[in-house]
C-alpha cells in the first residue's frame, strides 16, 4: 500500500508500508491508558470537577497528582513507550536546568521549591511541564491517537459549554479558575476537533467535527470576556494557515500553498507586534508609562508590567528571582497608578504585589533570568526541530497504525501547543490552565509505536526492580505532598472565631509546614491578636521584627502587622505607638505607597493622637494618587480612622 502524507513543507513524501496485517499490540488497553494520561494532563488542576476546580492548594495537589499518574503510567510501562528523540531529551534537560540553577541561587529555595512566596506557582508545579512534555515525548505514536484524542476533545467540548453557560449565567467561570486560563486550557481542542474531522471516514462526521471546532473556537472568544480570547483565537488560525491548512479541507495545490506563505507572514506579523508592545523600549513610543492608565486595567496594566519586569531583570539579570519568586519582589517596581483599577483592595499584603508579569517572555526572565532565557529558546530550537525531523523522515512500517497520517498527527499537536504557548503571552502562566499544551508539545515530536518483535521485546530483571523502586518512589511523592498541601489548605481556609484558634491551627500546620511563608505570617498574626495587655503587645511585636526573612523581606506583611497591632493599642486605651510607628517605617522602606500604608499611617495618627499628623495623613489619603482614585476609596478601615477623630471633620475635603 502506498501511503501520500504532506511534510511539513507541504511536499510528498512517499511512505511504503507492508505491515497493515502487523498491528500494534494491545491496541484497546494502549487507546484506554492514553487516553487516562492524556486526560489527567488536560484536568490536572482539579477540572474533573467540571464546574470548578478546588482551592488553591487542593488544586495544586490535584496538578501534581495528574503528573505523578502520567509518570506512573511511562513508569509501570502500561503505555506503548519508545525513547524519547533526542531534541525531545535537549528540550527537556536545558529547561530544568535553568529551573534549578535559578532556585539554588536566589533566596530561600525551600520555600520557593516547596510553598511559593506568596504566590500560587511553587517550583514543584514549574517542574511538572518539562517532565510532562518529555514523558509525552516518551509515547511511541499509533492506533491509540483518535480515541484518546477524541475523548480529550469531547471532554473540552462538554468544559466549553458548562463555561458558556457560566458566562452567561452565573457572575463568574469557575471551569479553569478564571477566564483568562479557560482561554490557555482550551485552546488546543478547535485543532483537535479539526484534525478528527480529517481521520473520520463518515462525510457527516466530518461536518460535525469542523462544525463543532468553528463553534469551541467561537465560544473561546465568548467566555475570554474581551481580547485575550480573540487573540488565542486569531493566533491559532494563523499557526492553522502557516503549518496545515489542509485541516479545514483545503487540498493540496496552489491555493493551499498561498494560504501557507500568507499564514506565516501575519503569524511573523502578529509575534513581531507582539514583541513591540512587550518591550518597553518600543512600546514607550506610543505610548508613555504615565499615560498607561488611559488603556483601562487589562491592557494598561500588562504594559506596566513590562516596564515591572525589565526592572526587575536589569537588578538582576542572570538568573532572575528564582521560580517562585516574582510576587516576593514586584512590588518594589511597581508604579503605584496600577492599584486604581482593582477595586477596593483592603489590607492583604498579596494584593499589592502582582502574581505574574502576564505573559510568557517576561516570566522566564524575571524567574529565570538571562540564562534561563536562553535555555528556553534552545529548547524551543530543539524541540522543534525534532518535530521537523520526524515530520521528514520515513518511519516505513511503523506509522501503519497512525490514523490519517503520522505528519497530519504531528503537525495538528505542534500546532495545539504553539497555540497554547501564544496565548501565555497574554495570559498568566498558571497551574489552572492544565498541562494539556504541554503534553501534545511532546507528542509532536514522539516517535511511532513499535510493531513486530520490537514491541514484544522483555524487559530485564534489572529494568523491571527499577520501575518498581520508581512507583514506589512516586508514591512516597504523592503521600508527602497530600500531607503537605492539604495541611496548608486547612490552615488557610478554616475560618477560626478566636485568636487563641488561630494560634492553635497556625501551630499544628506549622508541625508539617515549619517554613511556609503564609503560614508563618498568619502565625504572627494571630499572636498579635492574642496578646492581653500592651507588654504582651510588645513581646509580639519584637518576635514580628526578628521574623524569618521569608517573612520579613515581603515588608508590605508590615502593613498588615501594624494595623492589628494598632487595633489592639487601642482596645487597651493606650497611646504608646513607637514600636509600631517602626513596623509602618519599614513597609514603606520598599517599593510604590500604597493605599494600606497611607491608611494604616493615618490610623497611627489618630491612635497617637497628633493633631497635625491626623491632618497630615488625612490629607494623603484623600489625594487622587491611584489613577484618578483615592486610599480612601480603596482602602476601606479609613472610613472608620476618619470617624473616629473629630479633627478629620475639620480637615479641607
Amino acid at each position: 500500500m502506498i501511503q501520500l502524507p504532506r511534510n511539513g513543507t507541504g511536499n510528498i513524501s512517499v511512505q511504503t508500508s507492508t505491515a497493515t496485517t502487523q498491528p500494534a499490540s494491545g491496541g484497546l488497553f494502549h487507546s484506554v491508558t492514553t487516553t487516562v494520561f492524556l486526560l489527567a494532563a488536560f484536568l490536572a488542576p482539579g477540572a474533573w470537577l467540571i464546574v470548578r476546580i478546588p482551592t488553591v492548594e487542593k488544586a495544586q495537589l490535584c496538578f501534581l497528582l495528574a503528573t505523578l499518574v502520567c509518570a506512573a503510567l511511562v513508569c509501570a510501562k502500561m503505555l506503548p513507550l519508545r525513547r524519547p528523540a533526542s531534541g525531545a531529551l535537549l528540550a527537556a534537560s536545558l529547561v530544568t536546568a535553568a529551573f534549578l540553577l535559578a532556585l539554588v541561587t536566589n533566596a530561600f529555595p525551600v520555600q520557593q521549591f516547596l510553598y511559593d512566596l506568596y504566590g500560587e506557582m511553587p517550583g514543584f508545579v514549574w517542574l511538572c511541564y518539562p517532565v510532562v512534555f518529555l514523558l509525552a515525548a516518551s509515547i511511541g505514536l499509533g492506533s491509540w491517537a483518535r480515541p484518546a484524542l477524541r475523548a480529550v476533545t469531547l471532554v473540552g467540548l462538554l468544559l466549553i459549554a458548562v463555561a458558556l453557560y457560566q458566562r452567561f449565567f452565573t457572575s463568574w467561570i469557575n471551569v479553569f479558575g478564571s477566564s483568562a486560563y479557560n482561554v490557555s486550557a482550551l485552546i488546543p481542542i478547535p485543532v483537535l476537533a479539526l484534525w478528527l474531522a480529517t481521520v473520520d471516514t463518515h462525510r457527516r462526521a466530518k461536518i460535525v467535527w469542523r462544525m463543532l471546532a468553528l463553534a469551541a473556537a467561537a465560544a473561546i472568544v465568548v467566555i475570554s470576556y474581551g481580547m485575550l480570547g480573540i487573540f488565542a483565537v486569531i493566533a491559532l488560525v494563523l499557526l492553522i494557515a502557516a503549518l496545515r491548512p489542509q485541516l479545514v479541507g483545503l487540498p493540496e495545490g496552489r491555493l493551499c500553498g498561498g494560504v501557507r506563505i500568507g499564514g506565516r507572514i501575519a503569524l511573523a506579523l502578529l509575534v513581531a507586534a507582539l514583541i513591540v508592545v512587550l518591550l518597553p523600549q518600543t512600546s514607550g513610543l506610543v505610548i508613555k508609562r504615565q499615560n498607561l492608565a488611559s488603556l483601562g486595567s487589562t491592557v494598561g496594566s500588562r504594559i506596566e508590567f513590562s516596564y515591572t519586569a525589565e526592572a526587575m531583570v536589569a537588578k538582576r539579570p542572570l538568573t532572575g528571582y528564582g521560580p517562585a519568586g516574582f510576587r516576593f519582589s514586584a512590588y518594589r517596581f511597581l508604579d503605584k497608578w496600577v492599584y486604581g483599577d482593582t477595586g477596593t483592595i483592603g489590607s492583604d499584603p498579596v494584593a499589592y504585589s502582582p502574581p505574574s508579569p502576564h505573559n510568557l517572555p517576561w516570566e522566564v526572565a524575571t524567574r529565570l533570568g538571562l540564562i534561563g532565557v536562553v535555555a528556553v529558546l534552545a529548547a524551543g530550537w530543539f524541540w522543534l526541530r525534532a518535530w521537523r525531523a520526524s515530520s521528514v523522515e520515513d518511519p516505513g512500517d511503523e506509522a501503519a497504525s497512525v490514523p490519517g497520517s503520522l505528519v497530519d498527527l504531528r503537525a495538528v499537536c505542534v500546532i495545539a501547543a504553539l497555540a497554547w504557548l501564544l496565548s501565555l503571552f497574554v495570559t498568566p502562566m498558571h497551574f489552572a490552565s492544565g498541562l494539556l499544551g504541554a503534553a501534545l508539545a511532546g507528542l509532536a515530536c514522539a516517535r511511532p509505536q513499535a510493531i513486530g518483535m520490537d514491541a514484544l521485546a522483555l524487559p530485564s530483571a534489572a529494568r523491571t526492580f527499577m520501575r518498581g523502586i520508581g512507583c514506589v518512589a512516586l508514591v512516597v511523592l504523592a503521600i508527602l505532598f497530600s500531607r503537605q498541601q492539604l495541611a496548608v489548605s486547612s490552615a488557610t481556609q478554616t475560618v477560626v472565631s478566636t485568636a487563641a484558634d488561630g494560634v492553635e491551627l497556625m501551630e499544628n500546620a506549622a508541625k508539617t509546614v515549619p517554613t511556609h511563608p503564609m503560614v508563618a505570617r498568619q502565625l504572627l498574626d494571630y499572636r498579635l491578636l492574642q496578646a492581653k495587655n500592651v507588654q504582651e503587645l510588645d513581646s509580639q511585636i519584637q518576635a514580628v521584627q526578628t521574623a524569618p526573612g521569608y517573612v520579613a523581606d515581603f515588608t508590605l506583611n508590615y502593613t498588615q502587622f501594624a494595623q492589628i497591632a494598632l487595633n489592639q493599642i487601642q482596645s487597651f486605651q493606650s497611646s504608646d505607638t513607637a514600636q509600631v510607628k517602626s513596623l509602618l517605617q519599614r513597609a514603606a522602606s520598599a517599593g510604590p505607597v500604597t493605599p494600606a500604608l497611607l491608611g494604616e499611617q493615618l490610623h497611627l495618627a489618630v491612635v497617637s493622637g497628633n493633631t497635625s499628623a491626623i491632618q497630615q495623613a488625612t490629607a494623603e489619603v484623600r489625594r487622587p494618587l491611584f489613577n484618578g482614585k483615592t486610599a480612601e476609596q480603596l482602602y476601606p478601615p479609613i472610613t472608620d480612622y476618619l470617624a473616629t477623630d473629630r479633627s478629620a471633620a475639620n480637615t479641607p475635603q
